[in-house]
């Protein structure tokens, strides 16, 4: 008797096994199944956590993804790796640093070993180790506010740059990227990229509610100073074809402005910019100082204005005198404004 109800057991745990092998995958393709699934959830998560995402990169995406994935049958060292290797390899893929890939990976690591320690203490029976698992759920949510701010703190940020950029860029043709917190500055700032500069990418950065750095003056200071060197070289150019000179570009006095700075044709910043032009060909005073002034004059005379114009004259490739011409007043007599560079090396005479 005890035979046949044996036997009647066996038959039916036989028959149950059938039953879950006809719903369940194969070992070897469930095992298939965990990996795929393990590198999809994980690429997922640490993709929205990387910091160009914005609002999105707020969201700890990550932390959900971490928690889904320590379920998925699969190895858990393959599974924390992946966490890491998902950030580092897509964040160097669009051109961040080995350090950032690292930092960001790094950081993804620890959300996956957290969740799988929560889950971990979770499954304990006891009321400590449940308790213990909520800390550590909270732990990783404090990690992830560390490393990627709010959403409501990005979101504020990112209105808080782009009415900085309205104010002060409105009439520009601009593109802005979406905000990014840098976990360890503690600052927002986006990129503005210039229509016609597609190449320029020019960081407007917030911290503390203040623009504390902006790219973009930068970039309008020399694009407006390698304008203006343009063109003086060619009206010099123009003028004696096989000389020997260069143009630099010196600084703008008094830059930003009170008006917005800007890189449209229209805009005129002549007369805050110095500029200096250096002469190798002439040896003596009285050449150096003709050129000079005719240089000036014919300047003068194509339209041409700036704040200082300063002329280098050399022996050589050694510049020994200077002539700064202000042009703020029309200059009657250059050999005035004759100076020495180096007195010691100062060799030409006294013009007036």
């Amino acid at each position: 008797m005890k035979n046949v109800d044996y036997l009647k057991n066996q038959e039916i745990k036989r028959k149950l096994g059938a039953k879950k092998s006809f719903f369940s995958l194969p070992d070897e393709l469930s095992g298939t199944v965990g990996i795929v699934l393990a590198v999809a959830v994980s690429f997922l998560g640490t993709y929205f956590f990387l910091p160009w995402h914005g609002t999105v990169s707020a969201i700890p995406i990550v932390i959900l993804c971490a928690f889904a994935c320590v379920f998925l049958k699969c190895n858990e060292i393959f599974k924390a790796a992946v966490f890491f290797i998902c950030p580092f390899s897509t964040s160097l893929l669009m051109g961040e640093s080995v350090l950032n890939g690292v930092i960001f990976g790094a950081f993804s690591f620890v959300f996956y070993v957290l969740a799988y320690f929560s889950v971990s203490m979770f499954k304990k029976d006891t009321k400590i180790f449940k308790a213990v698992s909520v800390v550590v759920l909270l732990l990783s949510f404090g990690v992830h506010v560390f490393a990627n701010s709010t959403p409501w703190d990005v979101s504020k940020s990112k209105g808080e740059i782009l009415n900085y950029v309205k104010e002060n860029y409105g009439g520009e043709p601009l593109y802005a990227t979406d905000v990014r917190f840098n976990s360890f500055d503690r600052d927002y700032s986006l990129n503005l990229i210039p229509q016609h500069f597609e190449n320029e990418s020019l960081r407007v950065v917030l911290k503390d509610g203040k623009i504390v750095k902006d790219e973009y003056i930068e970039f309008s200071e020399k694009y407006n100073m390698l304008v203006g060197a343009g063109q003086i070289t060619y009206v010099i150019r123009k003028m004696y074809p096989e000389l020997k000179f260069s143009v630099e570009r010196d600084r703008i006095v008094g830059y930003p402005f009170a008006s917005s700075a800007t890189v449209s044709p229209k805009a005129d910043y002549s007369k805050f910019m110095d500029f200096s032009v250096y002469f190798t060909s002439y040896n003596s005073a009285k050449e150096f100082t003709v050129l000079a002034e005719e240089c000036y004059r014919e300047l003068i005379k194509s339209g041409f204005y700036c704040r200082t114009l300063t002329f280098y004259g050399g022996i050589g490739t050694k510049y020994v005198a200077k002539i700064s011409v202000p042009f703020d007043s029309f200059v009657g007599n250059l050999a005035n404004f004759v100076e020495p560079c180096n007195e010691i090396g100062f060799i030409y005479t006294a013009l007036r």
